[in-house]
């Protein structure tokens, strides 16, 4: 007994303190282990928007030289060649025996990541390749429905014409843009590589 407290009262105070000590550590190192994660989260979804806008820009630049020729050929085999020239990316690889089906909805994904990675890069970095991602797809979307009601005749047909039309406006428009912003380069430092 040292001073009125019995040995088991202060082994259990000292094991008192001791769990408090393990348990403040193990909740720190939560902490870090969960701020890691959430940065190398960050990291891999930053990395996945980077390499697919990479792609997404230099497959359009391929498109773009393709189809300089400003010809009005509309055919169904015409559009099918446009739309294989925008799909000939990783990101559409996999689509499957049910290939049209499987495009809308990679074509829909694609529209819902451009408004994601304003989420993964700071303000004023990710907004170019958001529109360009968004447009992209909205440029895709437009030609997968005029090929699929190209046999139609009158007022749907003279629609979906102007909706390609004004879709290609506005990819040709942000393509620009991501080439005069260097966009990619600005991604690249927010991504922050390491050599």
């Amino acid at each position: 007994m040292i001073l009125g407290v019995g040995w088991t009262d202060l082994i259990t105070a000292l094991a008192t303190i001791l769990a408090l000590i393990v348990s403040t550590i193990a909740i720190y190192q939560t902490k870090f282990q969960t701020k890691i994660s959430n940065k190398q989260f960050l990291f891999d979804k930053r990395i996945r928007a980077f390499y697919l806008l990479q792609e997404l820009q230099g497959g359009f630049e391929v498109y773009r030289i393709k189809n300089s020729k400003k010809e009005n050929n509309d055919s169904k085999e015409t559009i099918r060649s446009k739309i294989d020239l925008l799909v000939d990316n990783s990101f559409f690889d996999d689509l499957g025996s049910n290939k049209n089906e499987q495009l809308k909805k990679k074509t829909k994904e694609l529209m819902i990541l451009s408004l994601e990675i304003k989420f993964y890069f700071p303000e004023g970095v990710v907004e170019t390749a958001s529109d360009f991602m968004g447009n992209y797809a909205m440029y895709l979307s437009t030609l997968i429905r005029r090929y699929e009601r190209i046999d139609n005749i009158g007022s749907k047909q003279r629609n979906d014409k102007i909706l390609v039309d004004a879709a290609l406006k506005n990819i040709e428009k942000d393509w620009n843009n991501l080439e005069e912003d260097d966009t990619l380069s600005k991604l690249e430092k927010a991504i922050k590589f390491k050599n």
